[in-house]
């Protein structure tokens, strides 16, 4: 009896020190590869804002350690944190718009004691110019901030594509690297142009069709406004369908021909190489799992960082829908149906801000989940 618990004790201790020993060799393959690909090169294209977002959850560097700690508290954390940050202007702007919201309900309830119906007209009039002047010149700073946003989040996936495309080469994935770069180039250059050409002035000319529409009774562009809203939204939604159906259809054809590729040097390493073939076909394979692993912690650096980029924007977005609609139905609650007809339309174009971000943001994402998934990135 004392003779197996001995063994086993034996045999537990070297198996240990053997993993250990593997643990080792394996993070310094890991190591090594990180400085070969450049892919610490990643952490200092971030944009500025978002770096400082990641340092404060403790993400500095490509480490696959680092990133499995993550919890999400630090993110729930981080994410009412920006909240914070963005919401007083925010909400100083909403106070001032229910100000006078409850100045033109105290005016309309004195509508019997007007003689003058022109003054009653003149006075919504003022209201909504008002509340112009406060709401317009932000949600003008917004769209820009958005595509300032998109912009960088497009030089970013430039730095990153030559990062990720070399460790799918080098893990044997060179016919979906060279397929995945083809088509992500291709997706920031749009995203580039579209954010530096068209973004800021058609959202511009969106709002102020909006605002016209909901001030002037005889120039009515309701028409046009949900016609451009839709429009955008149907574009989006179909290009994210013909992208994200592209992806996986060449992620899927292009896996199955490099896996072939990686079999067939197994093979050679371990039946063509006397002696020490078997001992090359093992080496093999933990070389191109540690960079699978690389390719991994390159991916998922990738997504948090596009989050952390996004994320202000579209958090500030979010608090401007929220408190218009808010604004809005307040002033339906007191019968002002000019105030909260702007109110609405200007929703709808912050709504119609924060579906381009969201488009942007989650074709980025998914194309990188696609190519970790489908391509195999374990």
């Amino acid at each position: 009896m004392k003779k197996i618990i001995c063994f086993i004790f034996l045999l537990f201790f070297f198996t240990q020190a053997i993993a250990v020993f593997a643990t080792d060799n394996f993070e310094e393959i890991y190591n090594e590869q990180i400085k070969t690909s450049a892919a610490n090169e990643l952490c200092d294209n971030v944009p500025e804002e978002a770096k400082d977002a990641l340092e404060d959850i403790g993400i500095n560097k490509i480490d696959w350690n680092d990133l499995i700690k993550l919890t999400p508290k630090s993110i729930l954390e981080k994410v009412l944190s920006i909240a914070k940050d963005k919401s007083p202007s925010i909400f100083k702007a909403v106070a001032s718009i229910l100000a006078i919201v409850l100045l033109s309900a105290l005016f309309s309830s004195m509508k019997t004691s007007i003689a003058k119906e022109s003054l009653q007209n003149v006075w919504a009039i003022v209201s909504t110019l008002c509340i112009c002047m406060i709401a317009i010149n932000p949600i003008i700073s917004t769209i820009s901030y958005a595509s300032n946003v998109i912009s960088g989040a497009s030089k970013f996936l430039l730095c990153y594509i030559p990062i990720m495309v070399g460790v799918m080469i080098v893990s044997g994935q060179g016919i979906l690297g060279a397929s995945y770069s083809a088509l992500m180039l291709t997706v920031g250059e749009v995203m580039a142009q579209v954010s530096s050409i068209l973004l800021v002035p058609l959202l511009n000319v969106f709002l102020v069709l909006s605002i016209v529409s909901s001030i002037s009774p005889r120039l009515n562009f309701s028409g046009i406004c949900n016609l451009f809203s839709k429009t955008i939204k149907w574009i989006l939604g179909f290009a994210m369908a013909v992208f994200t159906g592209l992806l996986t259809i060449q992620s899927i054809v292009g896996t199955a021909a490099d896996n072939i590729g990686t079999k067939a040097a197994k093979f050679v390493l371990s039946g063509c190489v006397p002696v020490v073939g078997s001992a090359l076909s093992d080496a093999f394979l933990t070389v191109q799992s540690s960079v699978k692993l690389l390719k991994s912690g390159v991916g998922a650096f990738f997504i948090l960082a596009l989050g952390f980029v996004f994320l202000p924007v579209v958090m500030q977005c979010l608090l401007w829908l929220f408190s218009v609609n808010f604004c809005a139905s307040i002033g339906e609650l007191f019968e002002l149906s000019e105030i909260s007809k702007l109110l609405k339309r200007t929703g709808e174009v912050i709504s119609t801000i924060l579906v381009i971000l969201l488009c942007s943001a989650v074709v980025l994402i998914i194309s990188t989940v696609v190519v970790l998934t489908v391509g195999g990135s374990s």
